[in-house]
């Protein structure tokens, strides 16, 4: 999940930390005091931190409820700041690395749910449907992989610009071109 995927509260919680910590993934403070920072009670912050661990964007510290701002939720923020833009607008390039990097795999993710939204609402024939969803479903499973594989991913890509090219869904065209870049 990219930084502009998450909910607002998450976000506001997620750049406390990094203001914080400065940047720094070692440094460690109480989820409470990142909540109290944003007038959230006891409850929230603990939701809410539990919500950004499960994304891979903030880690256990300590067991009494000190946590930490990972690397890659660094990285991702430095490129939100740096970009001036949201995370799930901006879409790295599939590179000639037998597996992907961590910014492209938040930009997968983020076209990834681009295209279940357009798609559900697109009125589709059942053939197209059905192999948009094995194209995505194929996807899914490398980015369960701690390890996804580029090629897979480039020709589930090149499949989703060809069954997408069937359609009037231009806007997820071009993040197609993108993602393979075909800009």
């Amino acid at each position: 999940m990219g930084i502009g995927n998450l909910e607002s509260e998450a976000e506001n919680f997620l750049e406390e930390l990094f203001k914080v910590s400065k940047g720094n993934p070692s440094f460690s403070i109480s989820m409470y005091q990142i909540g109290e920072a944003l007038s959230m009670d006891r409850t929230t912050a603990s939701k809410t931190a539990e919500f950004l661990m499960g994304n891979n964007l903030v880690e256990v510290k300590t067991l009494s409820g000190g946590i930490g701002i990972t690397a890659a939720a660094v990285s991702a923020l430095k490129e939100k700041a740096e970009s001036g833009e949201d995370r799930h607008q901006r879409v790295a390039a599939l590179t000639l690395a037998p597996v992907i990097d961590s910014p492209s795999r938040t930009a997968i993710e983020g076209v990834l749910t681009q295209i279940k939204v357009h798609v559900s609402q697109a009125g589709l024939p059942f053939d197209s449907l059905t192999g948009i969803v094995a194209d995505v479903k194929t996807i899914e499973a490398q980015l369960i992989s701690p390890s996804p594989k580029t090629a897979i991913l480039r020709e589930c890509f090149l499949s989703l610009e060809s069954w997408l090219g069937k359609t009037s869904l231009g806007p997820l065209k071009e993040a197609m071109k993108s993602i393979l870049g075909n800009q």
